[in-house]
């Protein structure tokens, strides 16, 4: 039976473990964000875009709708100093 004077076996982290620790250790740590100089002109704008799928063959699906997609999406931003 081991005897208990009062001091403690220190186990090393397994291997797993360290390499982890290595790992957080290298990443970068930023202590404070700094935010982009606002804008020096007022400026605006507008984008569009169009996007459709070509027609597949009926029997490239398994399953699910085989319509193609058509999406339109437009865009508009302003800035402002």
């Amino acid at each position: 039976m081991p005897e208990s004077s009062g001091q403690h076996q220190i186990n090393m982290p397994s291997p797993l473990v360290q390499a982890l620790g290595t790992a957080l250790a290298a990443i970068p740590i930023y202590q404070s964000a700094h935010a982009d100089a606002p804008p020096e002109f007022s400026e605006m704008g507008v984008r569009y875009t169009h996007c459709d799928e070509d027609k597949l063959s009926d029997s490239t699906f398994i399953f699910g709708s085989r319509d193609p997609y058509d999406i339109d999406v437009t865009q508009f931003w302003f800035e402002a100093p």
